[in-house]
């Protein structure tokens, strides 16, 4: 038999090993260190022989140090120089570090320990430590005296390059020499020798890594109330594992801002957020200072920086906005730039500002649109930096909003974020799931069949029954669809939450990390209805206006919105359109440009009966010169300019035929922008091609005459006359007792739109109300106007007073102080809860109290008349009916809630409930769990970073992990597939209680283990669809590399090659870019090739440094816990020792 030792073929160094064991009485072990793998190798033979020889003695002497680098352990050459009983202590935390190796997270390895643990204690295993390094492995085997007689020797020894670990042994390539015949006594005698000056452990030492098996190691099995105790520690541990520095809160001061302790929490989870992903989403609600936290995060990033934020708040400097707060806390080297300048932006980026390091964003959630050219100029910016969003509405129940906010700093395709590192093809199953569970809620009961019927397949596809009949059976089915649509909006926010930074006023109040240290701030009372009153008449028609024409199912079809529809044929069709990304793209964002000018008829209704009359006048002009011209030429033009421009032609006596070969040119154009992806839809169209013609035209006639009749009744009720409006006379009423009240509380009145505002401004001015109005127009003087009258922050010696009351559109419900002001009224009802919140913001900021209380107040249309006894009915009546008109645009009811005249009344008087954060949930649910345990932090503080428990329950499996700075969450229930969990939602279900029982995991535990530990790590990107835009660009991508590659071009076809990686594997191309990759039609010609060139040499200008660099790797779990449900078995036999058994 040959002498070397090489782990290659048959000849590993663990079965050679096994079989010296077999025969030996006495083992001695010189290792680098002591690594568990090892032991692992050798616990079966061990265990034998152990078990018929109880005689055998086993020495290990480790001769090296160890530390931990990158997740692996490491050996280090370290000697020690402190007493013995130091070295010791060193060694026993040593072999605590490497009975947590993660790589130990086996089914045997509790058995293997406690075995290890046994022979310690009893005396047959004895571990020391040299005093100096020693790299040597030398591995002796002592026989008994027959087989020393046999050998002639009094054993045989191994020595070379193995170490006591898997690979050593077993795992890669060594080289190592057995000998027997010769050297054993002056192998023995060197071993022997260290071994007397070496440190041995004592009784001690053992008693705590008996400690460390149970407690310490991966062999541990905690309670599960231990394990719940786990779970919220370490949450609390990641957002309050925050430095206490007293810089920042010195500078506020010195700057003239008062230190709040939840601005600087902020400031310092902010900073360690950015560190760790790139970007962060500070989300507190209106009023708690967002931009001085943002600047303050500015500042003490260090380097140089950009703004970008709306127009409004850019300000002025040394006065307010933007440009004061960069003053205010000495960013001279940063630049502000408006959302409407971000060719500029990224031009300075590009050029003098290279060395920007940090992008803010104010007001992030205009960015909700990845299909626009704004949010891909915005990609472009933010690419390579970092990134803080400000926003108090990061989620406004669309998944697809809290996704293009998160790629402005996450690689989709290889996220670090999110429970799987392919966060776009998360998003698309969400965004999927959402669309499907809305269009059942939407319409399972809609009176057109085609949209009830795909409402019914939708329901029967994602819940796997079908939609019953039975009304009372109904409710049933829809509170499942509820209930499913809420379970996506927790696991959209669960992807947000470890680069999310959210606070509201009850988590101030209710957070016993804030409470103490709280400022006054003032008390916001519910809204309360100002009514005004229509003649029955007004009223009548007000209903058939917003149910009977302009309704979700009304008369109103808007068809010169939507002319491809009919061109491909596809009115009346709820079915998914099977056709190319372009046709699609078309009809579906028609059909929404039909649904909103619905809907913005409804709104501007509900707002002034004046702007209402005044666009029923422009759409009756629009479609009476659409009509005829389609008549007379045969081509419809989609949008108002184009038309405009066709009709002057004929006015100034062009010949038709001129007209139609002008028309023909528009044609040409319009394909060539298309194939050169500067457009995505057409203008003109020839309707001879339509396959609805006829039914098109009969519908933009039926709209007309819809229109002509709602204009000629509007017109005889006189609803456009300022002097006839009742609702324009109900706030006049109102402002004189409110300022006849209070003089010193002045009022802001908010409407959606500008025209309305002038409208109203108009009235009130000629009632000898001091009023300051912004509509249209919003310049810097305007601005200032505003500051000086309504904004609190201002010293006294600097405020003025010439206006009692602000009329303004929404340009003022973000970013504006205007808590002069203790009263808003919303002359226009805010049907989304998120604009009410932006809008009283302005009144109510915390740390700057003026007022006590702050009041609210809706306009409600009521009816005049001796039967109407009460006019909330009336109103709440109307109220509903609007509701149901605005569809997907009112969002006041939540999901689950019943919509009825009713209900949507009281959430319109009733403020939005504030929910504490989860945060400040785990804050409180700690302090409760301290409270009924003393002693529960230091136990779970020794716990490993992986643990395991069971416990009673239908079964199932939880896994729970932390990566980076966030919980991701998986559960597998019997022998189905594994689902992600929202952590909360997760943390919920591992609730336990001290009693709770704790029993062993059953032998199925590891299957489902492993399982979820697959889906924890997986990060195989989700195909794109087949007929998708990526699809497309990717096509297109490869044919012009092979054309490219036949030209010889390398510099092009390094371009195309890095596109066509990013699309398939980073995915972090914004989407407009890809769509004018797809757009172009690659038929071969030289033509179509030059038209893809200029693309591609604008995509390589504007946005090539997007794709230019191979992005990191997303995180691997830092702490995995394991919780099993079984419903087999009882109590764990261990249990009635109590919680610190072991």
């Amino acid at each position: 038999m040959s002498r070397f030792i090489t782990n290659h073929s048959t000849k590993d160094l663990a079965a050679r090993l096994a079989e010296l064991i077999s025969f030996s009485k006495e083992l001695k072990f010189l290792v680098g260190f002591f690594y568990f793998s090892g032991w692992q190798e050798l616990y079966e033979p061990l265990r034998k022989v152990a078990q018929d020889n109880p005689d055998l003695r086993l020495k290990v002497l480790v001769g090296m140090g160890v530390d931990r680098h990158a997740g692996e352990l490491i050996e280090v050459a370290k000697g020690f120089q402190g007493t013995g009983r130091e070295v010791a202590q060193a060694l026993v935390e040593e072999l605590a570090q490497a009975l947590s190796d993660p790589r130990l997270d086996l089914p045997d390895f509790p058995e293997q320990a406690r075995f290890f643990l046994r022979l310690l204690k009893e005396g047959r295993l004895e571990v020391r430590k040299t005093r100096e390094p020693n790299h040597a492995k030398l591995y002796l085997f002592k026989v008994d005296a027959p087989q020393q007689r046999l050998l002639g020797s009094p054993g045989k020894f191994i020595t070379g390059s193995s170490n006591l670990t898997h690979a050593g042994l077993r795992g890669q390539h060594e080289f190592n020499v057995e000998i027997g015949d010769y050297g054993f006594e002056e192998a023995e005698a060197y071993f022997d020798e260290l071994w007397k000056n070496a440190v041995p452990l004592h009784p001690k030492d053992i008693l705590r890594l008996e400690e460390v098996v149970e407690r310490g190691s991966l062999a541990a099995l905690p309670t599960p109330f231990e394990i719940y105790a786990l779970l919220l520690r370490r949450y609390l541990d990641v957002v309050e594992a925050l430095p206490e520095r007293q810089a920042p809160a010195l500078y506020l001061e010195r700057v003239g801002y008062r230190p709040l302790r939840y601005q600087l929490d902020a400031v310092e989870l902010l900073l360690r957020i950015l560190e760790e992903y790139g970007g962060a989403i500070l989300a507190d609600v209106v009023g708690l200072g967002k931009t001085v936290v943002a600047a303050l995060v500015a500042r003490e990033h260090g380097g140089r920086g950009i703004v970008i934020a709306p127009p409004g708040l850019i300000g002025e400097s040394g006065q307010y906005g933007w440009l004061k707060y960069l003053e205010d806390f000495g960013l001279y080297d940063w630049r502000a730039f408006s959302t409407g300048k971000l060719d500029e932006a990224l031009a300075f980026v590009q050029g003098p500002g290279k060395d920007v390091e940090l992008v803010i964003v104010d007001e992030a959630h205009r960015f909700r649109n990845p299909d626009t050219e704004s949010y891909a100029l915005l990609q472009a910016i933010t690419a390579g930096r970092k990134v803080l969003l400000l926003t108090a509405t990061p989620y406004n129940n669309y998944p697809l909003d809290v996704f293009a906010l998160l790629r402005l700093f996450t690689v989709p395709g290889n996220a670090k974020v999110g429970p799987t590192s392919d966060l776009e093809g998360y998003f698309r199953k969400l965004t999927e799931r959402f669309k499907a569970y809305s269009y059942v809620l939407r319409h399972h009961g809609s009176r057109d069949r085609k949209r009830r019927e795909k409402a019914e397949r939708l329901y029967r596809a994602h819940f796997d029954r079908d939609l019953p009949v039975d009304t009372r059976l109904v409710k049933k089915a829809l509170k499942l669809v509820e209930k499913a649509l809420e379970e996506v909006a927790r696991e959209v926010r669960s992807v947000l939450a470890p680069v999310t930074v959210r606070r509201n006023r009850l988590d101030l109040v209710k957070d016993p990390r804030y409470r103490e240290h709280l400022p006054e701030f003032s008390r916001l009372e519910d809204p309360k209805p100002l009514f005004y009153e229509l003649s029955p008449e007004q009223s009548a028609f007000y209903d058939q206006v917003v149910d009977k024409w302009f309704g979700p199912e009304g008369a109103f079809k808007g068809a010169i919105y939507q002319p491809a529809l009919y061109r491909e044929g596809f009115f009346g069709e709820e079915e998914e359109i099977e056709e190319s990304p372009e046709k699609i793209f078309a009809v579906e964002s028609q059909r929404n440009l039909a649904d909103f000018m619905r809907r913005l008829l409804v709104r501007r209704f509900e707002s002034s009966f004046g702007a209402f009359v005044r666009t029923v006048e422009r759409l009756v002009k629009a479609h009476e010169r659409a009509l005829s011209f389609a008549k007379e030429t045969g081509y419809f033009i989609l949008g108002r300019d184009g038309l405009e421009k066709l009709l002057s032609r004929f006015e100034a006596g062009e010949e038709p035929i001129e007209v139609e070969e002008f028309l023909e040119l528009l044609l040409q154009e319009d394909a060539e922008a298309i194939a050169r992806g500067e457009r995505s839809r057409e203008r003109v169209y020839r309707l001879e091609e339509f396959a609805q013609k006829d039914l098109f035209l009969h519908h933009i006639e039926d709209d007309l005459a819809l229109l002509t009749r709602v204009y000629a009744q509007a017109a005889k009720l006189r609803l456009a006359d300022p002097e006839q409006d009742p609702k324009a006379e109900a706030l006049v009423r109102f402002l004189r007792g409110s300022l006849q009240k209070e003089p010193e509380r002045k009022v802001v009145v908010f409407s959606e739109f500008t025209d309305t505002v002038e409208h109203v401004a108009e009235r009130l001015r000629s009632s000898g109300i001091r009023v300051l109005a912004v509509g249209r127009q919003v310049s810097a003087n305007l601005i200032r106007e505003v500051v000086l009258n309504f904004d609190a922050s201002l010293p006294e010696e600097r405020r003025r007073d010439d206006y009692d009351v602000l009329v303004t559109s929404d340009k003022l419900s973000e970013g504006v102080n205007l808590h002069r002001a203790g009263t808003v009224v919303n002359y226009d009802i805010p049907w989304n809860p998120t604009r009410l919140i932006q809008r009283v913001g302005r009144i109510n900021r915390i740390g700057q109290k003026v007022f006590d209380n702050l009041y609210i107040y809706h306009f409600f249309p009521t009816e005049r008349g001796k039967g109407v006894v009460d006019p909330s009915q009336v109103a709440a009546h109307k109220l509903f009916l609007i509701h149901k008109a605005l569809g997907e645009d009112a969002k006041v009811l939540s999901p689950e809630e019943e919509p009825s005249p009713a209900m949507v009344y009281h959430k319109l008087t009733h403020l939005p409930e504030e929910e504490e954060s989860f945060d400040t949930w785990v804050r409180l649910e700690w302090e409760r769990v301290r409270a009924l345990e003393p002693g529960i932090e230091e136990r779970i503080a020794r716990l490993p970073n992986r643990v395991k428990a069971a416990r009673p329950g239908e079964e199932r499996v939880l896994l729970v992990a932390r990566k980076g700075l966030g919980f991701y969450a998986y559960t597998k229930e019997g022998d189905g597939r594994p689902q992600p969990v929202p952590f909360p939602e997760a943390l919920g279900e591992a609730k336990a209680e001290p009693e709770t029982p704790r029993l062993e995991p059953s032998p199925r535990f590891w299957e489902a283990y492993r399982e979820l530990e697959k889906a924890l790590s997986r990060n195989e990107p989700e195909p794109f669809p087949s007929n998708s835009i990526e699809q497309k660009a990717l096509r297109n991508l490869n044919t012009a590399k092979v054309h490219c590659e036949r030209l010889g071009d390398e510099t092009k076809v390094a371009l195309l090659e890095a596109l066509i990686k990013d699309i398939r594997q980073y995915k972090r191309l914004p989407r407009y870019v890809l769509r004018r990759l797809a757009q172009v039609e690659l038929d071969g010609e030289e033509e179509a090739y030059g038209r893809f060139d200029s693309v591609l040499e604008e995509v390589r200008a504007r946005f090539g440094h997007i794709v230019g660099r191979d992005p990191e790797g997303g995180h691997t779990p830092e702490m995995v816990v394991a919780l099993e449900w079984r419903g087999d078995v009882g109590r764990h036999p261990r249990e009635e020792e109590g919680p610190d058994a072991g």
